[in-house]
């Protein structure tokens, strides 16, 4: 993925801090699990929500082809990044 141990570690302390997860002792002592709240698990389903309407919105002039052809392009540029 590209991304640096330090970065990892400040944006799951962010997160930690915004109550959107929490760390969770692993099997042994230098494992430690990340998971979601019970709080951010209900705002996940809301954002979700929201963006699905906002996407479809975006995409309403697109015809199957182009949406198709879209996503085919983004997945591509992610794959090479």
């Amino acid at each position: 993925m590209n991304v640096e141990a330090p970065t990892i570690t400040r944006t799951v302390t962010r997160l930690e801090a915004n109550g959107w997860v929490k760390r969770v002792q692993g099997k042994d002592k230098r494992e430690n699990l990340i998971v979601m709240t019970d709080d951010a698990k209900a705002r996940f389903e809301e954002i979700k929500r929201t963006m699905e309407q906002f996407e479809e919105e975006c995409l309403s002039d697109f015809t199957y082809d182009e949406k198709k052809k879209l996503l085919h392009t983004l997945l591509h540029k992610l794959s090479t990044e």
